[in-house]
């Protein structure tokens, strides 16, 4: 079991994803779209947002078609 966590500020523009409480990736950018690539194993993952939404992606596969 593997936890990902993602904060987003609006008013400074930062992205923080976190991987089991730690911090994998920080940026600081002010457009709606960012994009994390990592790996777990051998899977790739990534984490990408669309506008005010977040998206996890598991071998090119949405988490929420994988979840269902």
């Amino acid at each position: 079991m593997v936890t990902i966590e993602v904060l987003s500020s609006k008013l400074s523009g930062r992205r923080r994803v976190y991987r089991d409480g730690q911090l994998i990736d920080e940026k600081q950018i002010f457009e709606s779209v960012y994009t994390h690539n990592f790996k777990i194993g051998e899977h790739t993952l990534v984490v990408m947002q669309h506008g005010e939404n977040f998206e996890l992606r598991i071998d090119n596969v949405s988490f929420t078609h994988l979840h269902a």
